[in-house]
């Protein structure tokens, strides 16, 4: 993890259907404060069963204690995948993204400052970033993300900061002609999701990312 070596526990699922000449989809899952990978596992299992895809899901190796918007928990992210398609044959245009909570953060900033990787994009409960303190803001990328397809989950009676973040990135996705970008609300929940409330397995199984470029700009 950039040039530091971080032990920690990565917890995988894999298929019994899994042949290493028919590469499948993959799932990396990112948890929540105080958790670990293994709950990421337990949550998608179901659905990856039907979609033959497999999970990898890495425990933080830091305090644990939420999302500290540090370029190391990235780092460590994107390292957990390399590790994955080393140990296996993964298809590389069906790579999915989620995250739950601290995890939830975490997919969007993988998602707008490394977009290159992912097929879709599954946030719950978390939000972008944008603080004046700090100068953190990922909304400014929103356009990165405008092709890959996306469900965000979300209890409209959480944190009302974040929510504000989410709605006014999707507006920006609005403004850059977003293809599949969709915001579940939850009215009556705080910082909770009925996972349920979208059909995964569709949505995974249809994702594909495109390798060639039909345009590029440059900010």
């Amino acid at each position: 993890v950039g040039d530091k070596i971080e032990h920690t526990q990565i917890h995988y699922w894999v298929p019994e259907s899994y042949d290493p000449k028919k590469p499948p989809p993959t799932l990396l899952a990112l948890h929540g404060a105080g958790g670990i990978g293994l709950s990421e596992v337990q949550t998608w299992q179901n659905v990856a069963s039907d979609l033959n895809m497999l999970i990898v899901a890495p425990t933080d190796a830091g305090a644990n204690l939420g999302y500290s918007f540090d370029e190391r928990e990235q780092l460590a992210s994107l390292a957990t995948l390399r590790w994955f398609r080393r140990k296996f044959n993964v298809d590389e245009n069906r790579i999915h993204l989620t995250g739950v909570s601290r995890g939830g953060h975490l997919c969007w900033e993988l998602a707008l400052r490394h977009p290159q990787y992912w097929a879709s994009l599954a946030p719950r409960i978390g939000g972008p970033a944008l603080a004046i303190v700090g100068g953190r803001n990922t909304i400014r990328f929103a356009a990165n993300i405008a092709h890959i397809p996306l469900r965000l989950l979300q209890g409209m009676q959480d944190d009302a900061k974040m929510i504000v973040n989410q709605k006014l990135l999707f507006t920006r996705l609005d403004d850059v002609g977003a293809v599949d970008a969709e915001f579940v609300a939850f009215e009556n929940l705080g910082h909770s999701y009925d996972l349920a409330a979208v059909n995964f397995v569709e949505f995974f199984g249809k994702a594909k990312r495109n390798p060639l470029l039909d345009r590029f700009s440059l900010r």
